[in-house]
């Protein structure tokens, strides 16, 4: 099995989305190719979580764990209760005085691993009579002999060890992912090396998302109506190798894989990155087993959207014109079932500076009712496009 997790658990219902959208205005651009997969985003309200392989960077959401050295983290993970497993450490082992926590920080100080599980159970094996050692010493022995729970022999408290060190290694399992995989956006509209790029050498599009706050909801299936909040982070262009701290990232989820993979070469400066996380989980099934399944359907991976998230499209200079009037229409019939605002269309030319120009927009009503649409004049395009957050004309 696998377990999705994202920036907040929070489930909102329709109401709960419509209420959400009275945040602050943040647009974000999504450029695509005029391909089967643009169709399917803008017919289904669709998004595609990417995994490393198919992203342009090789090196994007490509990563390592590392023990952190920090006693007090390690403190915290000892004292983190589990659902399957030993749920509670404390009842076996005695945490106080940081003691055991300080000898498991000497242990795995500078270890690192690839994230796989196989690589986790080598690394415990490895200093299985280490961990071993320094449990023996914080065993409850006594406590644990007056309850019932263990005999007095030497048997009983090599059983009792490994259970623990089962525990141990359990948490330290939460931090790591069996996948990372994202959805990215752009703060710029206009830059022709996106558009060359990702956009079919300007015969693509560019599709204007709002994300209220950097928060953008998405739900798994189409017909439900509750949503999960995303957070949309930003990208920050810096060169270094990418090493998440395991430890921080079983007590803060996906915070700490976030912020280590919002890194990435200066090289990609440009893209003005922004982007959304999709993590999945190892997870155990049995006492002291590491037991987990993945799965090879990437339909798990979609996710969709509210209509109303998207404001407009900007279409690149050799886009298919006659295709525009029934995007339109399609954009339409997405909105129809409740209120939404106008959204727009724009289209653009390519300069002879080599820079890529809006040069007219369209300002479409969603209601079929009223019908109303009509090309924004040139005094007032400006101000529509600063709005949306294109500056750069």
């Amino acid at each position: 099995m696998y377990l999705f997790k994202n920036g907040s658990d929070e489930k909102n219902g329709h109401g709960g989305f419509s209420a959400f959208l009275w945040g602050c205005c943040v647009y974000l651009f999504k450029y695509y190719r005029p391909d089967f997969f643009f169709d399917k985003a803008i017919r289904y309200n669709e998004f595609y979580f990417s995994s490393t392989e198919q992203l342009n960077d090789p090196n994007d959401l490509k990563t390592s764990y590392y023990f952190e050295d920090d006693v007090s983290l390690w403190q915290r993970v000892l004292e983190k209760e589990t659902f399957l497993g030993v749920k509670d450490l404390k009842v076996f082992l005695d945490l106080d005085g940081n003691h055991l926590a300080k000898q498991l920080c000497r242990i795995f100080l500078g270890c690192s691993i690839d994230g796989s599980i196989e690589d986790l159970q080598l690394m415990f094996k490895r200093y299985d009579s280490d961990v071993a050692s320094a449990l023996s010493l914080h065993i409850n022995k006594n406590n644990l002999i007056d309850k019932g729970l263990l005999e007095d022999s030497d048997e009983s408290m090599s059983q009792l060890i490994s259970l623990c060190s089962n525990g141990i290694r359990e948490r330290i399992l939460k931090g790591l992912r069996v996948g990372v995989y994202s959805v990215s956006f752009s703060k710029n509209a206009l830059e022709p090396m996106m558009w060359a790029h990702y956009a079919a050498g300007f015969k693509g599009c560019v599709v204007i998302y709002n994300a209220p706050d950097n928060i953008i909801p998405l739900k798994r299936n189409i017909y439900s109506d509750e949503y999960i909040n995303y957070p949309v982070d930003s990208v920050e262009y810096r060169d270094h190798e990418k090493h998440i701290p395991i430890l921080k990232s079983v007590l803060q989820d996906d915070l700490a894989i976030r912020e280590t993979l919002l890194a990435k070469n200066k090289f990609w400066h440009y893209e003005v990155e922004k982007r959304v996380f999709l993590t999945k989980k190892y997870i155990t099934q049995s006492l002291g087993g590491l037991n987990f399944a993945l799965s090879n359907d990437n339909s798990d991976r979609i996710f969709h959207h509210d209509p109303s998230l998207i404001a407009g499209i900007i279409f690149g200079p050799g886009f298919d014109r006659n295709k525009k009037e029934s995007l339109e229409l399609l954009l339409r019939d997405n909105r129809r079932h409740k209120p939404c605002s106008q959204f727009y269309f724009f289209d653009t030319k390519l300069t002879s500076a080599g820079t890529i120009k809006i040069v007219r927009g369209k300002e479409i009503e969603s209601s079929f009712k009223t019908g109303n649409s009509g090309e924004i004049s040139i005094k007032k395009l400006p101000g529509i496009l600063n709005q949306l957050g294109i500056t750069k004309t």
